[in-house]
């Protein structure tokens, strides 16, 4: 996807230095815009583009989840020893999820502990002692403080929730 939830996740993960961070959109002139906005080492392309390779890391920064539905991307995506996340969460599996597992993800991780930090981090009233909250869920970062953009790709390939923060000049 090539909207906010992806314009959120980009920097933490380029800080990472990775190889290569490819964002595949349906409408390949968002991903681009992306791609132009940040940089070296972004590379936009329609899904069709991903057939033949494969990656580390693949996020799910569509709402296609939330539909039921799935991104188009190709069988053979996930590298060994892959993550797969999706940024959205439901009750169980989420169709992406189940996909990846099928399709050789060796982690899998949705996007409950975003929506857990995010809200700690906020300081919601219905969150009002973060620690319970955290721990009431086994794959969200427990510590002093809740992680930041720099941590976004270490949590990820624990499967660990973390903050996507968009900075304010984006």
């Amino acid at each position: 996807g090539a909207g906010g939830a992806a314009r959120g996740v980009i920097a933490p993960l380029l800080a990472e230095r990775p190889r290569d961070l490819t964002i595949a959109n349906r409408t390949v002139e968002r991903a681009r815009r992306l791609e132009e906005h940040f940089g070296p080492g972004v590379r936009a392309c329609p899904y069709e583009a991903l057939s033949g390779r494969r990656f580390d890391i693949v996020i799910n920064a569509t709402s296609a989840s939330l539909a039921g539905s799935l991104p188009p991307l190709p069988e053979g995506a996930y590298a060994e020893g892959s993550l797969a996340y999706d940024m959205m969460y439901g009750k169980g599996e989420t169709p992406f999820l189940a996909l990846a597992r099928q399709h050789g993800a060796a982690r899998l991780a949705d996007g409950l502990g975003l929506l857990v930090e995010q809200a700690a981090e906020a300081g919601l009233d219905l969150v009002r002692d973060a620690e319970p909250a955290r721990r009431a869920h086994p794959r969200v970062h427990i510590g002093q403080e809740p992680p930041g953009q720099h941590d976004l790709a270490a949590h990820a390939r624990a499967g660990l929730g973390y903050v996507a923060r968009e900075p304010a000049s984006l």
